[in-house]
């Protein structure tokens, strides 16, 4: 079919095998969904060639999809260029459509800072996800509540790094609103978010005891033992 009607099958080509590497990914079959998303950009940088405003998001959605794979194989390194070219089209595609793209970028940006982190960049992570974490900000305040599980898990990277890189205090005041915003999104959302407050509230009493901050520490301690203990009563995995 592909070879008799190249530009009517090409994009459901490429769709299907961004939608295959997702599912291969789910499934846990990482070099076979590693391989889809390899013919997948492959795809899409032939439809980008005389396409291209219609089928860069496309691309780069591809690139960002090869990344996070790349990432989790035995050579995360390859995944750098990859991550790279993504921002770069997204970035392009912000300044064309900015509501429609801002969390593709922010999403992508995250992605940077973690593969950056993986393989020792601890500055360049920091810069990515620093970025990342102030478009996901304007995302919220522009009401779309829906990417609040973006910015806290962004911010979380943040902190991570922040902690890393010595930044002491500015990580402390980082978790404690990561904590904020789990603590919002588990009121909505109890299963999914849940666990993740009481790890971040176990985080925050780690960082306030080194702080000499001994009393805070214990309040957090004893509300991640009881969201822990909520879990365990709720039969859910921490």
């Amino acid at each position: 079919l592909l070879a008799c009607s190249r530009d009517r099958f090409l994009p459901i080509f490429a769709t299907a095998l961004r939608s295959l590497s997702l599912v291969l990914c789910s499934a846990e079959q990482m070099p076979l969904a590693t391989e889809a998303a390899v013919e997948a950009v492959a795809a899409c940088r032939d439809l980008v060639t005389e396409h291209r405003d219609t089928y860069l998001p496309h691309l780069a959605e591809s690139l960002g999809i090869l990344a996070i794979l790349q990432g989790a194989s035995v050579a995360p390194e390859n995944s750098l260029a990859g991550v790279a070219e993504a921002v770069r089209y997204y970035r392009e595609l912000v300044n064309v459509n900015r509501e429609k793209y801002l969390g593709d970028l922010a999403g992508v940006l995250h992605t940077s800072a973690r593969l950056h982190h993986s393989l020792g960049s601890q500055r360049t992570a920091l810069e990515a996800v620093e970025e990342s974490v102030v478009l996901y900000r304007e995302i919220v305040v522009r009401g779309k509540k829906v990417l609040l599980n973006g910015l806290a898990d962004a911010m979380g990277t943040m902190a991570t790094l922040q902690r890393e890189n010595c930044q002491q205090k500015e990580s402390l005041a980082t978790v404690r609103e990561v904590v904020d915003l789990y603590s919002e999104l588990a009121q909505v959302d109890r299963s999914a978010f849940l666990p993740r407050l009481a790890e971040w509230l176990n985080n925050l009493a780690v960082l306030q005891g080194e702080g000499g901050c001994q009393e805070a520490s214990l309040v957090s301690s004893a509300r991640s033992v009881e969201a822990y203990r909520q879990l365990v009563a709720d039969n859910l995995e921490p």
